[in-house]
This record gives structure tokens, C-alpha cells and sequence, in this order.
């Protein structure tokens, strides 16, 4: 599972970072991470999975944001 985590400052100078959606490709989150980036925001891949020792909690919360 794969997510675009996106970096901005508001107009206070204030740091946001947004989470998104869990992707089931890693080619599908680096094409909305593309987009992203185009369009200036600072981006980065976030990879998990239960390979990488993810709980069964957290898999379950990352099919739930894809639905």
C-alpha cells in the first residue's frame, strides 16, 4: 500500500501535512504525487504494508480510506 503525503504552509507560515488515500501501487501513488508536484506542493511516498510489519489494525484503516 502506497500514500501521497503533502506538504504546505498556510497563511500563517504554518507547516500542513495531509495524508492520502492508501493506493495498491506504489506506479499510482507516484503518478498523484506527479501531479502534485506540478502544481507546487511538496510531496512524498509513504509505503506500508503488512510486509513492513503493519498491524492488522492499520491494514484495515488503509482499505477503509480506499473505499
Amino acid at each position: 500500500m502506497h500514500r501521497v503525503i503533502t506538504k504546505f504552509r498556510d497563511r500563517h507560515g504554518q507547516v500542513i501535512i495531509e495524508k492520502g488515500p492508501w493506493h495498491p501501487s506504489r506506479d499510482e501513488a507516484e503518478r498523484w504525487a506527479e501531479i502534485l508536484r506540478d502544481r507546487g506542493y511538496q510531496v512524498d511516498v509513504e509505503s506500508h504494508g503488512a510486509g513492513a510489519g503493519a498491524s492488522d489494525h492499520d491494514l484495515a484503516q488503509a482499505l477503509s480510506s480506499m473505499a
